[in-house]
């Protein structure tokens, strides 16, 4: 069929788009023929959409959307919207165009958002993606979790295994994006469950709310995605599972932006990474901006391949058993300015590394922890549980620790074994029953003082230098008499921890007489021989003076 524009174009309806309607509005209005309210293209070369206006001719459809209610989603609340939805969403799909859901309650039970043979074969099955499906106003939606009101587009799942949004495709995917809008689940598995579906796609201005035993959103094998403004809730932290996950299970990828985040009342509130890793599952770059975690068992956890993750000042609080986690697999984490007031948590308000049980393959690499304010230490503020040969590269700069109480927890507990590379610098303590324990990391500056557990390397340029294992010093009062000509006098000291073979440098208080030379060495463990010699040619008195032996062990 076919209808004139009055500028002379041509509007040529196929059987396709006659299918679909619009707005119960534009449908009762006249129209030529018969067809009033069908959708219209254009055979011009700009092949856009038409709408009939309901006065006797037919405009562009405007932004380039379709709309769900054309496809006769109601949104009321109580009308099962499911075949709307999904025969708009699959539409939208064909024709390359966004998918705009106006503000409303709509119940359905699940939709995909991607090709399935079985259960959605009106999808495309060739060249997916590059769709935008948007509501009215996604902080008003999530404002409806709290008020009961409904506010803005909300999206309620009626299915009880889920996912109530399934994206999980068997191929690269690119650019789908879900914006301004609420989802609420009551199910098993997930509100949003995403596989290989990457560049550019996402989530923005989004609230995920489960009232089941599932988790909120899953995204897994991809890579350059963005989640902006997303804002989870769960049933409770011993009821719903993981807020937030970002998941590598079989492919590699990476470049994942989290510029806001919220996540509560969840067992997990945020995951990064794997329980297991592999090569093929190792992914690079999560930037996740601030984000706001409370209520959960453990706040936040990297783990499993995660490479490159940084937490940009976290939020963490009332979590019961750990705020941070950083766990076997994951390398070069970066924490900034973290804030936790985590009460009673059982374990640590960061943690770092699993049980020595776990093995060798657990290990983690290079963690960054930036000014840190942990407040209300419980158990212990940071607490590095599992460390091998490789699990070297902790530095702990600027942290602020305190209990509420004193005698309350431990600030920083550097556990046992191999403390390669550790380093805290210039911490604060309050009211903690123990600042620290564990062992010595291998560079502490504390109150001014710099130690060196395991040793200082002196050298310059390409050189490796020397290194330096221990150092001591001791001081004593010594008095030598008279030392006949070309003679030397023999005295001892105590400088507990020498032993032979260190080198010694023995220096007195002031001059304890003229034409004279001194060494030291030691001569037995913890003792050091100090020697001077008389030079000249008649004997010299010497005059009492106070020596300090120095003693350095390589």
């Amino acid at each position: 069929m076919e209808v004139t524009l009055a500028d002379g174009r041509r509007v040529v309806l196929n059987a396709v788009d006659v299918a679909y309607y619009l707005s119960d509005a534009f449908a009762k209005a006249s129209a030529p023929d018969g067809i009033a309210g069908q959708l219209g293209r254009y055979t011009d070369d700009t092949q856009n959409l038409l709408a009939f206006t309901g006065a006797g001719g037919w405009a562009d459809l405007p932004g380039r959307y379709l709309n769900a209610k054309w496809f006769g989603a109601k949104g009321d609340g109580a009308t099962d919207d499911t075949v709307a939805l999904q025969a708009a969403i699959n539409r939208a799909a064909t024709l390359k165009l966004n998918l705009y859901i106006p503000a409303g309650w709509y119940k359905f039970t699940r939709l995909w958002l991607i090709y399935d043979a079985t259960n959605n074969p009106g999808y495309p099955s060739t060249d997916q993606g590059r769709q935008v499906i948007f509501g009215d106003d996604g902080r008003m939606a999530r404002a409806a979790f709290t008020s009961g009101l409904k506010y803005g587009t909300v999206l309620e799942s009626t299915h009880s295994v889920g996912p109530a949004i399934n994206l999980e495709a068997t191929s690269a995917i690119r650019g789908i994006v879900l914006r301004d809008l609420a989802l609420i689940a009551s199910n098993t598995t997930w509100a949003v469950s995403a596989t290989q579906i990457s560049q550019r796609a996402g989530l923005v201005r989004v609230g995920v709310e489960q009232q089941g035993s599932g988790g909120g959103v899953i995204w897994r094998d991809s890579n350059h995605t963005i989640f902006d403004d997303v804002w989870l809730h769960g049933a409770g932290k011993d009821v719903s599972g993981i807020g937030f996950h970002v998941a590598h299970p079989s492919v590699s990828g990476g470049v994942h932006r989290i510029p806001s985040l919220g996540s509560s009342a969840f067992n997990i509130g945020l995951q990064i990474g794997e329980d297991t890793t592999g090569a093929a599952s190792s992914f690079n770059a999560v930037d996740v901006g601030p984000m706001e975690v409370i209520d959960c068992n453990t706040g936040i956890i990297v783990q499993g391949g995660a490479r490159g993750v940084k937490l940009d000042s976290p939020h963490v609080e009332t979590c019961a058993t750990r705020g941070i986690w950083v766990r076997g697999g994951a390398q070069q984490t970066t924490i900034i300015t973290p804030f936790l007031n985590n009460s009673t948590a059982t374990v640590a308000d960061i943690q770092l590394g699993d049980s020595a049980a776990s093995g060798t393959s657990r290990e983690w690499r290079r963690c960054l922890i930036l000014s840190p304010t942990i407040t209300n230490v419980n158990s212990r503020g940071i607490y590095r549980e599992f460390a091998n040969a490789s699990t070297l590269g902790l530095t702990i700069l600027n942290p602020s620790l305190a209990a509420a109480a004193a005698g309350i927890g431990t600030g920083i507990d550097l556990g046992s074994g191999i403390p390669r590379g550790v380093a805290i610098i210039n911490p604060s303590y309050t009211n903690l029953g123990t600042n620290r324990a564990g062992d010595n990391p291998e560079f502490l500056v504390e109150d001014g003082v710099v130690t060196c557990a395991q040793g200082l390397i002196v050298g310059t340029g390409t050189s490796t230098g020397t290194q330096v294992t221990a150092y001591y010093s001791a001081t004593a009062a010594l008095a030598f008499g008279t030392i006949a000509a070309n003679t030397v006098g023999v005295l001892t000291m105590t400088v507990t921890g020498a032993a032979i073979g260190d080198t010694v440098e023995v220096v007195p208080d002031g001059t304890p007489g003229t034409g004279l030379v001194w060494s030291g060495r030691v001569s037995a463990a913890n003792t050091v021989e100090v020697r001077v010699g008389n030079v000249t040619t008649g004997g010299v008195v010497t005059t009492d003076r106070t020596w300090r032996a120095s003693v350095f062990a390589h």
